[in-house]
């Protein structure tokens, strides 16, 4: 069925290019899951409560969230805003919030199924627990927010490292070890996510009214 005259055809959200794009960091976050796996599922097989393989396991899909909100921040949304190559999605079809929806869903997909798939290798109780997937959304919405915010690689890059890490370790350090526990950190981590969120949305809709004006 044809057009309707006079009204351009809807571009479809561009999450293939948003795969191509950043095929790269894609790779690397699988890389960074098979690590995990293969270190905890050796832990695993060598003693009955893993050892240091299951540990190191652990603490490198802990790494997860904290590459993805890099990712985020840095290539995946300040470098587009300070190269000016957002502008090309924006003037064929492909509104600013569609534009900044595929990359978060790209990047949250693949992060909360590899922390899933973790879990399962992990084979713990908690594996499907509330606080690594609060980590994830957490992650992601901050380092889109840094991005939107900084707009500059390095900076956003930087900024969301040491801010996500310093979070990362202070958590570390509360009881993660009942489901009572998991809640109690990953309702203000959730919390935090909607405020990143907001915000980020509102700094998209002032980038978004700069360029029309």
């Amino acid at each position: 069925m044809s057009a309707v005259a006079g009204v351009a055809p809807r571009a479809a959200v561009p999450y293939r290019h948003v795969l191509h794009q950043h095929r790269a960091a894609l790779i690397t976050a699988l890389v960074l899951a098979g690590t995990a796996a293969v270190l905890s599922a050796g832990g695993r097989m060598w003693s009955a409560d893993g050892g240091w393989g299951l540990t190191a396991g652990k603490a490198v899909a802990g790494l997860l969230p904290l590459f993805g909100g890099v990712q985020m921040a840095g290539p995946m949304v300040a470098e587009e805003l300070e190269s000016g190559t957002y502008k090309m999605a924006w003037t064929q079809g492909v509104t600013p919030l569609r534009w900044l929806a595929a990359k978060a869903v790209v990047a949250l997909g693949l992060l909360v199924g590899l922390e899933v798939a973790l879990g399962w290798v992990n084979g713990t109780p908690l594996s499907f627990a509330p606080v690594p997937l609060a980590y994830v959304l957490l992650a992601v919405a901050f380092g889109t927010m840094v991005g939107l915010l900084v707009r500059r690689t390095t900076r956003a890059t930087v900024v969301t490292g040491l801010a996500l890490g310093v979070l990362m370790l202070a958590g570390q350090s509360q009881p993660h070890d009942t489901l009572g526990a998991q809640l109690t950190l990953a309702l203000p981590l959730l919390a935090g996510t909607a405020v990143a969120a907001a915000a980020a949305c509102l700094l998209l809709h002032r980038a978004s009214q700069g360029d029309a004006s």
